[in-house]
């Protein structure tokens, strides 16, 4: 997955048709990220929602400042299997 951000008078930024990209390049069927948003719901984003994504995502590259609701993740224990030696 390769974003070309482009070069414009406010510095760099990333395109609608990047995030496009993007989204589409999303696994399906995966876990839920912490807030419980999963790949489907991202691709099934209005235009506007899309628009209102794309100013986030290009306010961070901007102001290079990431807010710390965006730096939280959250790794599940996945517990082993045990074998027993019959």
């Amino acid at each position: 997955m390769y974003i070309l951000a482009r070069m414009s008078a406010g510095g760099l930024t990333i395109t609608m048709e990047d995030l496009d990209e993007v989204i589409k390049e999303l696994q399906s069927g995966k876990a839920a990220d912490i807030k419980g948003i999963v790949a489907e719901q991202i691709r099934a984003l209005s235009y506007n929602a899309k628009e209102y994504l794309l100013e986030i995502i290009n306010m961070v590259i901007t102001s290079g400042h990431v807010p710390e609701e965006m730096k939280v993740s959250y790794k599940p224990p996945i517990p082993k299997q045990t074998r027993i030696n019959v």
